[in-house]
């Protein structure tokens, strides 16, 4: 199964998700009321553990394991999420990530395209 799992609101990431076939969307939930957003957040900002939080609940109703699964990112913010997952997959990180990478013995990649 494959998730986008994203700290953006779920109306800029379900029609990303959409366009490249992903089925399910986790992502940072604001309260609407009558059409308008209140400012309030639905449950934690899918950021740092609130992250880790709706992925749990995710792999919960669905059955499945983090300790199985993979998780791809650029961003020192998803720390907590790297060190919940079985494999973990950092690409193009930012400096944070880098070298907590580089201290935890993780594999870094590079996903950016080199041009003559």
């Amino acid at each position: 199964m494959l998730a986008l799992l994203s700290s953006a609101p779920t109306y800029v990431t379900q029609p990303i998700a959409e366009t490249l076939g992903v089925g399910e969307v986790i992502s940072t939930q604001f309260e609407v009321s009558s059409g308008q957003f209140t400012g309030k957040l639905i449950g934690p900002a899918c950021y740092g553990a609130g992250k880790v939080h709706w992925a749990e609940n995710m792999v919960s109703r669905r059955q499945l394991d983090l300790s199985e699964s993979y998780f791809y990112t650029d961003s020192y913010s998803d720390l907590p999420m790297l060190e919940r997952v079985g494999h973990r997959v950092v690409v193009n990180p930012d400096p944070r990530l880098r070298r907590a990478a580089k201290q935890r013995g993780w594999p870094v990649e590079n996903w950016l395209e080199t041009r003559a």
